[in-house]
């Protein structure tokens, strides 16, 4: 990231890894060094963090013992969770956002039952239980309020010391923005499918994903420039990496993972995203 010349890194933390049994156990000290060690070191290098709370997991004690989002007792584990990552981490973690994209996590996991805990009707998907008439409505709800909850106790005991800021990232897609911007995602796609028929230089020539960002981030800057109040772009993403319900079998990342040797090459797109950063600047703020 500091040789591609961004300034921030979104990454997400697992609430299991720090909280195995919700507020019904003890914390996991173990999980609590590994993100220390990993904001400190994007400290070191200059590139601010930006925590996300919740990325679709969640420990599985807190679905086995209540059903998780639909029992209103997950507010006060999401505020207690909450509490936790503010208290160790924020003191260097400057902007917080709670939830990732809860309206695909309500709606595949409540009403097709793609995502977990696969929750659906019969006539939506192939689910051992659910009813996607009511379940999305209360999972959203609890999902809201413990939105709600987090950012209380983030305003009331920690942003005046801390002075960092908290929101929620919320999935949209504006059909006559994304085909003027986008053209040929979105029709092509974004992600390179996994292949063994395809070897490492076939995925370091991602000419697709250049054309892609070239046509996206030129748009943004020309709404920039008409006056749109734009804080920050984010690529996704920094690297190959598993994808929720797809494992390894897509490649998103703009440097190339060798699955066996962990090793990482940063592909044609890392380096048409750095010379965007050298081009330009801070004008959007090059983020990952």
């Amino acid at each position: 990231m500091k040789s591609l010349g961004v300034n921030s890194y979104r990454f997400s933390i697992s609430w299991a890894r720090i909280l195995p049994k919700g507020r019904f156990g003890e914390i996991n000290q173990a999980g609590i060094a590994y993100y220390n060690e990993l904001i400190d070191a994007l400290v070191l290098k200059g590139v601010q963090p930006f925590v996300t709370l919740c990325h679709f997991d969640m420990p599985q004690e807190l679905e086995d013992r209540y059903g998780s989002w639909l029992s209103s007792e997950v507010q006060e584990d999401f505020g207690y969770y909450a509490d936790i990552c503010f208290k160790y981490f924020g003191d260097r973690v400057k902007y917080w956002s709670t939830f990732n994209e809860p309206n695909f996590q309500v709606t595949f996991g409540y009403r097709d039952g793609t995502f977990p805990p696969s929750r659906c009707s019969g006539h939506f998907g192939n689910c051992t239980a659910g009813d996607s008439e009511t379940e999305p409505y209360i999972a959203a709800h609890n999902i809201i309020l413990s939105h709600a909850a987090a950012v209380d106790v983030y305003r009331t005991k920690y942003q005046k010391d801390q002075k960092g800021m908290i929101g929620i990232v919320l999935h949209c897609a504006w059909s006559t923005l994304f085909l003027t911007i986008c053209g040929n995602k979105i029709k092509t796609g974004y992600g390179e499918m996994n292949s063994p028929m395809l070897t490492t230089g076939d995925f370091l020539n991602d000419v697709r994903r250049v054309e892609y960002m070239s046509g996206y981030l030129e748009s943004l800057m020309a709404a920039i420039r008409k006056g749109a109040d734009v804080r920050g772009y984010y690529a996704w993403s920094l690297l190959d990496n598993f994808e929720w319900t797809n494992g390894y079998t897509q490649r998103f990342g703009i440097c190339h993972v060798d699955y066996n040797t962990m090793e990482r090459t940063p592909k044609l797109s890392a380096k048409w995203f750095k010379g965007f950063i050298d081009k330009y600047g801070k004008t959007p703020r090059a983020m990952m």
